[in-house]
């Protein structure tokens, strides 16, 4: 018997031996996501190290993200609807996407509201709430506010260096409203026209310029086009993770409550590796040999006063004109400490 025990217990044990471990438990739940940027460029890769691992944790793995990029769902005027009738959950969207979501968003982009990051990011955190009231009005959930870039002036005619410049070259608005305002201002001729038909002007000729940033001219090729890039940053550009109501109701409180405890780190991170990559597109534009033409000072001020009329222009039409003196009001808070801590 001492010799058959043995063998009694392999037999018994055998059956569960040749079992495959067990799988470990994925999602239960999916949210469908969609993005114009291309699987390339950095904004995907923020995606995958930050703001996936963030909602794997918060979650306990039960909701997982797929997320269509490159346009593949549409552009984001699509993403949109399709979150409004349930195909989409969640979407990235660009600066323009998320003037679409919620037009108030257009004061942030503003010619020369913001000289620099340290103040676009006062501003968000003394207005993310305010903008998240005004996206869920709408019909959606403000989750990330993240960085696009600040917007620039790419021409592959010539240098825009003097006004003069800006009157006799073709450009391609992509930005609606703003931008029939902006070149308006400018007395400079431009054509209206969505993301793909803007491309296409621009690789055809038929449009000279835009204005655009870095990363948008890097991943959609147009560094082959772009002759010269006017270095001055001309308007802050933001881009938005938004959830659509009823898909960030359905999530449980439990997992709400951590997604929102961890939101401010997880757009810091973003917005930290989103400049970098900006930095690195700039020198891969030089690279290419997209020629950086500075205005001298006379020129810059000029252009300056010019596209700063455009703010009486758009107020009360796009955004209220209390949101931009409630910016405003903070912004001058904010040089005003800055300069009193300055050494």
């Amino acid at each position: 018997m001492r010799r058959i025990l043995p063998w009694l217990i392999l037999a018994c044990l055998a059956p569960a031996l040749a079992l495959p471990p067990p799988a470990e438990a994925g999602p239960t739940r999916i949210l469908k996501a969609a993005s114009l940027a291309p699987k390339r460029v950095g904004w995907v890769r923020q995606v995958d190290e930050i703001l996936i691992p963030s909602v794997t944790r918060c979650t306990q793995g039960e909701v997982g993200l797929k997320i269509y990029y490159g346009g593949i769902m549409g552009d984001d005027q699509d993403f949109l609807d399709k979150m409004r009738n349930g195909v989409l959950q969640a979407a990235g969207l660009s600066s323009i996407g998320t003037f679409h979501m919620c037009r108030a968003f257009g004061v942030m982009s503003l010619p020369f509201l913001f000289s620099d990051y340290g103040e676009v990011d006062f501003i968000r955190r003394k207005m993310f709430d305010e903008f998240s009231r005004r996206c869920e009005a709408s019909g959606f959930r403000l989750f990330l506010w993240v960085d696009q870039d600040f917007d620039r002036f790419f021409s592959r005619k010539g240098p825009l260096v003097h006004l003069e410049d800006f009157r006799s070259t073709r450009f391609a608005g992509l930005y609606e409203s703003l931008d029939s305002v902006l070149y308006a201002a400018l007395s400079a001729p431009f054509t209206p026209m969505d993301v793909p038909g803007g491309l296409e002007a621009l690789r055809q000729g038929s449009c000279d310029a835009t204005l655009a940033p870095a990363l948008f001219v890097l991943g959609s090729g147009l560094q082959g086009i772009a002759r010269t890039m006017n270095p001055l940053p001309i308007r802050y550009a933001p881009a938005t993770l938004v959830l659509s109501n009823a898909a960030w109701d359905s999530l449980s409180p439990r997992h709400r409550e951590c997604l929102l405890a961890e939101r401010e780190s997880i757009q810091q991170a973003f917005c930290r590796a989103s400049r970098q990559d900006t930095e690195q597109c700039l020198a891969s534009l030089r690279q290419y040999g997209v020629n950086q033409e500075p205005m001298d000072p006379q020129a810059e001020l000029a252009l300056k006063v010019a596209l700063k009329r455009s703010w009486n222009d758009l107020s009360g039409d796009v955004f209220p004109p209390e949101l931009l003196a409630r910016i405003l009001s903070l912004l001058e808070e904010f040089r005003g400490s800055r300069e009193k801590n300055a050494p």
